[in-house]
């Protein structure tokens, strides 16, 4: 849920435009079992090309209908029924080998920053240095984007 709420704040940011000189990305983590299925649903719809319709969704889906996406057939339903994907695109995807390797290289984010809760915000400068700000960092989602406006701001000054 946290996600879910830090994302309205998040659409602002982004909408704001970003900085010539930054790119975004969503990466999806895998704490536990349960969370692996959402992350390949994030993974499956970068590779249809729908991820930014499905965004929001699929918080709608879990957050406000409640319904899961823990299991194959909850994925399938959602994509079949909620994104209009052929049974075959998503097992195309879904039991791809990339796909597999995917969510190796996200579970590896999660280890390298150390990544402790969602949402975490992390800044990777050309030359290597990385910021990170997080909930119980930050204390609030706003302080979070105040957060990495400064930093980019100021690394914008400085290049």
């Amino acid at each position: 849920p946290y996600c879910y709420q830090f994302e309205p704040y998040l659409k602002l940011w982004k909408e704001k435009g970003l900085k010539d000189n930054i790119s975004f990305s969503k990466i999806p983590v895998q704490f536990n079992e349960k969370w692996i299925e959402s992350a390949i649903a994030f993974e499956i719809g970068k590779r249809l090309g729908i991820s930014e319709e499905m965004n929001d969704v699929i918080y709608n889906y879990m957050h406000e209908e409640n319904k899961d996406m823990f299991s194959e057939e909850d994925l399938l339903k959602f994509f079949t029924q909620e994104m209009n994907v052929t049974p075959e695109d998503f097992y195309k995807h879904y039991n791809s080998f990339s796909s597999k390797l995917k969510m190796k290289k996200y579970e590896g984010y999660t280890e390298q920053f150390e990544i402790m809760g969602t949402p975490t915000l992390i800044l990777i400068t050309k030359r290597g240095s990385t910021f990170m700000t997080s909930p119980s960092i930050a204390e609030h989602p706003v302080n979070m984007i105040t957060t990495i406006d400064f930093i980019t701001t100021k690394l914008s000054e400085q290049y």
